[in-house]
Formats: structure tokens, sequence, C-alpha cells
């Protein structure tokens, strides 16, 4: 009797196991064999131990959690901190630690910039200095456009202003949607390619690039603009602000203004591991995954691969509310006003 009891017991077990691994949409194999395809760092990665590891984690798997946990660790091999899984609304990927006393001073602004994804801030500083604070866009589809021009407009509005510089604030855009901030940002970048998106080894995949107005990622029409003025923004000096928030497409848009004529970055380096473009890749309604694929590139071709930093450092208190008694912002002002001709 007890033997007939523990095979029911085992036989139990082994049917909850697999009612619940049987909830992934896609075996956890086809998803390592995206990554190892795919990633922006598998020419340097040593796969053969990656493997064995890989192997020996989803042997000991004993769930569809376990499972998925065993691609966490195919990132932490790859020291991959951009790329993760979602799968049944939750999170899982590989990050760096922080020590608390950066934490405090990097969180406020992080939750500050949570409160203001797509909402575009601007201004006129002292008369003649636009200010722009560009934060993460989390649109899809044609709300990309739509976006895109909202940006192209909230600076067109300017047009009539006797605009001498540009302060370019990018210190709470952790990402999102590259395109609608590109896109947006035409009438600063100015015609013409101003950038790429490369491989490990250096090769180029796509260029970026702005035509009659509109955004370009390769052949793809990326954001479709109409433009309602005719400025020189993209000639005007541009002060580009900077932080440990900065992340993603926002790093990304930090690297379009890179190797610019009359260019400065201010503040602090961008948030160290997240300076890749990102695939997304659906493997059910509840199993997704964003893989870094590719490093971005300036105009001038160089290549950055951990941050972006800034010309002239100047470290933590941001003040978001009252501009004039930001010390970023007013040096910013200061070095605008130095080299006006």
């Amino acid at each position: 009797m007890l033997k007939n009891i523990t095979s029911l017991i085992v036989f139990i077990a082994l049917l909850v196991c697999q009612q619940t691994q049987a909830q992934l949409p896609t075996s956890v194999d086809t998803i390592y064999q995206v990554i190892k395809t795919n990633s922006v760092f598998t020419a340097s990665a040593n796969w053969q131990t990656i493997d064995e590891m890989f192997e020996t984690q989803l042997t000991a798997a004993s769930n569809d959690i376990d499972s998925i946990n065993a691609l966490v660790e195919v990132f932490k091999k790859l020291d991959d901190v951009h790329s993760s899984i979602t799968y049944n609304f939750k999170q899982y990927g590989h990050y760096h630690g922080m020590a608390d006393s950066l934490r405090e001073i990097v969180l406020p602004v992080y939750q500050y910039g949570q409160s203001q994804i797509n909402k575009l801030a601007t201004a006129v500083l002292n008369g003649e200095y636009m200010y722009i604070r560009l934060p993460g866009y989390q649109v899809w589809g044609n709300d990309v456009h739509q976006y895109a021009q909202d940006i192209h407009d909230s600076i067109c509005k300017y047009a009539a202003y006797p605009i001498k510089g540009i302060v370019l604030d990018l210190r709470i855009n952790t990402g999102g949607q590259i395109s609608a901030m590109l896109g947006g940002l035409g009438l600063l970048l100015g015609e013409g390619k101003f950038g790429a998106a490369y491989t490990e080894n250096g090769v180029i995949r796509y260029p970026f690039e702005i035509r009659e107005n509109d955004f370009f990622m390769g052949d793809v029409r990326s954001a479709d603009i109409t433009s309602n003025c005719t400025t020189g923004y993209h000639e005007l000096p541009i002060a580009v602000l900077i932080g440990p928030v900065t992340s993603s497409s926002g790093t990304i848009t930090a690297i379009a203004f890179k190797n610019r004529p009359h260019t400065q970055f201010i503040g602090e380096a961008t948030a160290d591991g997240y300076s890749t473009g990102n695939g997304y890749y659906v493997f059910g309604e509840n199993l997704t995954m964003n893989l870094a694929t590719t490093y971005f590139g300036d105009r001038t071709g160089v290549v950055y691969k951990t941050v972006v930093k800034p010309d002239v450092v100047i470290s933590g208190k941001d003040e978001f509310v009252n501009l004039s008694a930001d010390r970023k912002i007013n040096y910013a002002l200061m070095w605008l006003k130095s080299i006006q001709h």
C-alpha cells in the first residue's frame, strides 16, 4: 500500500511539473538559440562554457521559472544588463548592483523620469535659449509618428523667437521608442546621416538619417513628419545634459548628438551597459524578450559600447521644477553665451 501511495505522489509531482513547464508557449532551447544567434555579444562570448552552464541549469530546472532563470544566467555570463525576458507580466534579467549612497541620488531622478514618460517639456530661458526636456517615450504603432510630430511641433513653435542656442535635457530619459525621439528632434539634427547601428565587430547594420524631415532607419521610414516651419536650429549650438538615469534609447539619442558641431555634453556619464539597441521577440502572448542586438555609433563613426561621457562633469543636484536653480542648466547657459558669434 505504501509503495502504491509513493508511486502516486511521484506521478502527481511529475504531472504538476509537466503542466507548469507546458505553460511556456515555446521551448527554452528555442529562446536560447535566438540569444546565441542575435545577441550583440555573440562574437566575443565563450559559447562552449555557456552551453555547458545552460544545459546544467536546464537539467536541474523543475518548473518554468527555473527554465527562465537558466536564460537569465546566460545574460549574466554575457554581462548583458539590457536584455530581459517578460513572462506572465513579470520581467527577468541580470542587473548590476548599486551602492546605497548612489541609489539615494539616482532613485529620485529615476522616479521623476517615470512620472514624466511621454511628457515633453519646453521653455525659453533668458529670452533667447530654448530648453527641451525629452523624457522616455513608451509608444507603439501609428502613435510613434504622432508623438514624433508632437515633439517637432513643440520645437517649431519657437521659430519666431530669437533663439541663439538650445539646452537638450536627457537626464530623465530612460528610453523607449527611439523613432519618436529622433524623428521629433530632426530640426536639431539636420538633414542627412547622423549615426548608425553596428554589430559587435563594427559592421554597419543600418544608418540613421533625416530625409526631408522624416526619420529613416536604413530604408525604413520610422517617423513621418510634416514640417510647418523653417528654422536654422541644426546650426545652433546645443548643450546636451546627461546623467546616470539616461539609458537605452535615451543614450542612443545622446549618441546622435555626439561630434555634432558646436555641441557640448554636460553632467554625468549615462547608465553603464544600456547603450545597446534591442530587438523585440514575441514567443507567445505571455512570453516576450528584449535582446541587445546592436551598438550605436555617432556621425563620425565612433561606436559607444558602455557609456556616453560628458565633456564637463557636474554631479548631482538636479532641479527639474525650478530650472533657474539647476547647476547644469546654468552652466549650459553660460557655455552657450560664451560661444555666440
